[in-house]
């Protein structure tokens, strides 16, 4: 883990295949590319990273990637996050405590994400378009994934293979404009979804 605050930038090798926990938090560091062998970049990686603005993942190679989990990018100002295809699952509240709420207007999702934790979208008030991939294999709609994006217009397809929509998944929604089933039969719908 490095902890000295006084880390302002740092490369990281091209073999490496995990970021441990917190191991970047505290630090000073203004932006960081992450070689395409890493497969894991897990819960609190940047936290209180208050200078990090540019995250970015190098694409290619053949290694799954799985980020976020709880404090990922707490107190960061990051306004530009790219997020390679080799890309497969989003672990939930990733975002908490950054400014990705205010400042992410649109997202494009790669084909090969698999899995999107619940709330991974939550309150980005700013968020205006997203398209979500056919690829995603999981068959309940996660909750509280759009909940609070008061300012999302796009019409949300559901997947053929979705059989319940989560709990508070488009909650404050107020400017969407639709949800379309993809499916033949409808999936149940939970608590205030």
């Amino acid at each position: 883990v490095c902890s000295s605050d006084l880390l302002k930038s740092i490369v990281l090798p091209p073999n490496i295949f995990n970021i441990a926990l917190r191991f970047l938090a505290n630090t000073k560091i203004t932006e960081i590319s992450i070689p395409k062998s890493v497969s894991l970049c897990n819960i609190a990686t940047f936290r209180n990273c208050v200078n990090l603005t540019n995250i970015v993942f190098a694409d290619g190679g053949n290694v799954p990637l799985y980020i976020g989990g709880d404090m990922w990018l707490e107190n960061t100002l990051v306004t530009t996050l790219v997020l390679p295809a080799r890309i497969y699952k989003i672990q939930g509240y990733w975002k908490r405590g950054s400014n990705l709420t205010t400042s992410l207007k649109s997202i494009i999702l790669p084909d090969t994400l698999e899995f999107i934790n619940t709330n991974v979208f939550e309150y980005c008030t700013s968020l205006v378009t997203v398209k979500l991939p056919e690829t995603l294999t999981q068959p309940k709609f996660s909750g509280g994934l759009f909940m609070g994006c008061s300012s999302l217009t796009s019409l949300i397809e559901i997947s053929a293979i979705t059989t319940s929509i989560g709990i508070r998944a488009f909650y404050g929604c107020t400017s969407l404009s639709g949800v379309k089933m993809l499916g033949s039969i409808p999936p149940s719908i939970e608590y205030e979804a």
